[in-house]
């Protein structure tokens, strides 16, 4: 129900002017304090209503400060525990609001459908969101939501309103659902983190039925604010806002609307063009329509304490702030840990008086997610295990890179400025393009520019760097002002035939340089930065990307690094992997521009198969000395496959023969195919970790930490027994495209046959096995589950069950609770063979016995029926079934379901905090 009961803020609404309305619905980009966050709404002075500051949460506060990385979202999701996902929020919250930040964009509760994406069409990733279950996501998104807005510190962001095809990705598409499928699946999470009071949500780039997601009604209005108590305010992903028309009853916020903060609304969709709209006799909004939306967004701040505190302002996070979040990180890294396999129990291991390699450039550096939204926390806390390891035990651990990223400066001798030349070398020139020009994708053509130099190989140190470039056409809407950047264009003759890497590595100039610079937003506006494109020469079609460079965001924030793990010397290392062969001539084209106004220290370097081969045979010989290896693995996320990138299967493999006790460590964001896997003795997932995550593995491994995390997405064997990416259904699975306003459908849709039966639901029904199932992970001891019993209360059923610890060691278990597939299925109606219901971690000493206790809520057992555009309940006999993962099911019990037994109001633990 809508309510508009805040008589101070009517009043405020009462004395504006149209244009002050209008300061409250459309937000800009670049603020006037330069620290550069992901949005900014302007205030008004007069009225007392602050300067509101936006900032990217995906795994912490992404501002130009420094500010703590946590785990991942789907590292969090992992811990299958609510207290952990309310001190991630809690923490989160502290540090914007020490930071003068005033809404995180953040929770992503979307669910994961497909694991992979095209590479560079998309910011998002699976790796963003807690996993592939309703109920786990909205339930852990809640609590996340909650800790963020604890104690008032900072207003939570739900996203991204809904059903993107990639599941978690940002991708723009067409997704065709059917209501059931709608409700039940995709829209369950955001009805439970809604429910729990988040101030605010965001709408998607995709369309849902062909309407685009910040237009749809029946989710914002009709069931956002008429049924699920929102009272927040909601705003579309950046520049996907089209219809004046939508403020009626879809977003009432337009982010980010302008660029510049002394500009006017010429350009924004909810600026001048609302009010046209609203004297428009022939378009339906109204000024009633702009009044209710600036009063969701100042009631919002007003319940939040916003418009009476004094006005913050961005900046550097306070040392008391760093030390809390940093045990707070270091705990979630541990508690989000999956083990998946621990053969012989060759895990815990005693690293004391043991030779001990560690394999992997991954070992030596914290592996990172990269070009995405989140900051890369502080210096002085990254590192690798190998400096972690060797400071305590010395010389008796050894350390090999075995998978070579760095390599060497190409040399002169395999570059030519143009087919049949006679010189050696590359040409560089200046050019100035717009960020549609240089897009993260393949280029049909490589950009012209002016009079060109030769450069006899490609290696700009710190001492001999490139001049910093011009700094003039700042202002103007970012996509469409050209920025100047360095260019290359070429032909490489390689020497040897096989796969190389090919890398442009750059270094960082970091946060300094801003300031001495005195670097502003506009300044950065150029989307990516280092991007690296080859082709055979005289062949057709596009020049392939195979490095995607430093990602700067629209709002001027520059991500260090773009892989996963960076080079040795701590410089940036764009690069991939291809088939050369020797003796043949391949066209190269490379850019980057200065970042942060800084000259520029850049190298072009690749690793050759003899290279490879050199650094596989160092991995082995350290392997092969030692009483065990451990080797650490990483895949980039996003993905456009679920194999390990570079050699790494082969590297695995290779140490695994020459040491039978090899432990893999794997840091991703995906689920990864494990060709290996059989050949190893251990495998430990540890997720892309936080800062922290170093120092969490090493709890793990020594057994300081008793793993207990579980699988929030399925791991299957291979990408195709997955539902969004079964052969046999081909209408199931669209690349994300580029935004469109002129699209009235966009032409790149899916179609989600699959209806309910995602992730471990797809796999129950059509009995596939996967690699590792949703909610599997492994510990250092064992449990035993006694008989369920399960009585009718309050609306709900309340499922109880004694858990023993039947080992040696105190740790925690993950319990979960599932409700099998109805007795009685309506005709027309999908159900599901079984469905997460609740969840429950708990920890339980070693030899003793707890009582856990599952709340299965009245929604649960109904489904919604499309015609009558309601839930009816599933009547009849029903399993419930209470066990270690999805498919380890160790106690069942019968409950018989009746109307009489479930009541609508039977939602506690979703409306209030527990």
């Amino acid at each position: 129900m809508e309510l508009f009961t805040n008589q101070r803020v009517l009043d405020m609404i009462k004395d504006m002017s149209a244009e002050e309305k209008l300061l409250c619905v459309h937000g800009q980009l670049w603020d006037p304090y330069r620290a550069n966050q992901a949005g900014f709404v302007r205030g008004n002075e007069r009225l007392g209503i602050p300067d509101l500051f936006i900032a990217d949460g995906e795994q912490g506060v992404n501002i130009s400060f420094e500010t703590t990385v946590f785990p991942s979202k789907v590292s969090l999701g992992s811990t299958f525990d609510r207290e952990c996902a309310f001190l991630y929020g809690q923490a989160m919250g502290r540090e914007a609001k020490a930071t003068g930040i005033h809404l995180l964009l953040t929770p992503r509760v979307n669910i994961a459908r497909d694991p992979v994406s095209l590479k560079g069409t998309s910011n998002g990733g699976n790796y963003q969101t807690y996993g592939e279950d309703p109920v786990l996501n909205g339930e852990l998104g809640a609590q996340e939501a909650r800790g963020i807005q604890d104690k008032k510190q900072a207003l939570a962001n739900l996203k991204q309103m809904f059903a993107s095809s990639t599941g978690a990705a940002q991708g723009a598409g067409n997704c065709i659902i059917d209501e059931q499928t709608i409700h039940e699946l995709y829209m369950r999470p955001y009805e439970l983190v809604m429910r729990a009071g988040v101030a605010s949500a965001m709408t998607n780039y995709n369309q849902v039925n062909g309407t685009w997601t910040y237009d749809y009604g029946h989710m914002m209005k009709d069931l956002a604010r008429g049924e699920w108590g929102f009272q927040g305010f909601i705003f579309d992903d950046w520049y996907c806002l089209y219809d004046p028309n939508a403020i009626r009853h879809g977003a009432t916020l337009e982010m980010p609307g302008e660029d510049y903060y002394d500009e006017g609304s010429e350009h924004s969709t909810f600026g001048k063009r609302l009010l046209a709209a609203i004297e428009d006799p022939e378009q339906s909004v109204t000024m009633e329509d702009l009044d209710h939306a600036v009063y969701y967004y100042l009631d919002t701040l007003d319940r939040f304490g916003m418009l009476d505190e004094a006005q913050r302002i961005p900046g550097s996070l306070d040392p008391a702030t760093k030390e809390r979040s940093i045990e707070v990180c270091r705990k979630l890294a541990e508690k989000g840990a999956v083990l998946l396999k621990n053969e012989d129990n060759i895990l815990p291991l005693a690293f004391e008086g043991k030779k001990i390699a560690l394999i992997g450039p991954g070992a030596a550096n914290q592996a990172m997610p990269t070009f995405k939204e989140s900051p890369y926390g502080f210096d002085d806390r990254r590192t690798g295990l190998y400096p972690l390891l060797r400071e305590r035990y010395g010389g008796s651990i050894s350390f090999a890179v075995g998978d070579d990223l760095d390599g060497a400066v190409v040399p002169s001798e395999c570059l030519k400025p143009a087919l049949n030349s006679g010189e050696h070398g590359l040409e560089r020139y200046v050019g100035r393009f717009t960020y549609e020009t240089l897009s993260n994708g393949d280029l049909e053509d490589y950009p012209r520019g002016g009079e060109a130099v030769l450069d006899a190989v490609v290696n700009f140190d710190e001492d001999h760097p490139l001049p910093a470039l011009a700094r003039d056409q700042r202002r103007g809407f970012f996509k469409e002002t050209p920025k100047e950047y360095y260019m290359w264009h070429g032909y490489l003759c390689p020497k040897e035939t096989g796969m190389h890497r090919l890398s442009l590595q750059s270094k960082f100039p970091g946060r300094e340089a801003f300031d001495r610079n005195g670097v502003e937003n506009g300044d950065l506006s150029i989307s990516t930065s280092g991007n690296l494109y080859i082709r055979k020469a005289g062949k057709g079609g596009c020049l392939e990307r195979i490095g995607l460079g430093t990602r700067i965001s629209a709002n001027g924030v520059a991500n260090p690094f773009s892989e996963v793990v960076p080079c040795a010397d701590g410089w940036n290392n764009a690069g991939g992997a291809v088939y050369l062969e020797a003796g043949k001539e391949y066209e190269i084209y490379f850019n980057h521009t200065c970042i942060y106004l800084e000259p520029l220290s850049v190298r072009l370097a690749w690793t050759t198969p003899s290279m490879y081969e050199r650094a596989m045979e160092e991995a082995e010989r350290a392997a092969a000395d030692a009483d065990a290896a451990i080797v650490f693995a990483w895949h980039q996320s996003v993905n456009d496959k679920l194999a390990l990138e570079e050699n790494q299967d082969e590297l695995i493999r290779r140490v695994a023969r020459a040491n039978p006790n090899t432990v893999v460590v794997l840091n991703n964001g995906d689920p990864v195919e494990m060709p290996w896997h059989s050949e190893v003795k251990a495998i430990l997932e540890m997720w892309f970790s936080g800062q922290e995550g170093s120092r969490a593995t090493l709890a793990v491994l020594e057994g300081k930490v008793n793993p207990a995390g579980r699988l929030s997405v399925t791991f299957p064997r291979k990408l195709e027994d997955l539902a969004a990416r079964d052969p046999e259904h081909p209408e199931r699975y669209a690349p994300s495209g580029r935004i469109s306003e002129k699209d009235a459908v966009h032409p790149n849709t899916a179609h989600f046959t699959e209806g309910l039966l995602n992730g471990y639901r797809w796999f129950d029904e059509t009995g596939k096995e996967p690699l590792y199932p949703f909610g599997y992970g492994l510990s250092y001891t064992s449990f035993e589950y006694g008989p369920a019993q399960a009585v009718w209360r309050g609306g709900g059923l309340e499922v109880s069950c004694d858990i023993r610890n039947s080992g040696t060691r105190d740790g925690d278990e993950a319990a979960q609770c599932y409700l099998g597939r109805p007795e009685r299925v309506p005709e027309g109606v999908q159900s599901v063979p079984k469905m997460l219901v609740d969840f429950r971690r708990v920890f339980i000493p070693a030899g003793e016995t707890r009582r856990v206790t599952f709340n299965i809520e009245a929604r649960y057992f109904q489904y919604y029926d499309a015609d009558s555009r309601s839930y009816q309940v599933f009547t009849g006999g029903r399993e419930v079934l209470v066990g270690a993962s999805s498919t380890d099911i160790r106690s069942r019990v019968a409950v018989d379901v009746a109307e009489e037994n479930v009541s609508e109001n039977q939602n506690r633990r979703s409306e209030g905090d527990e």
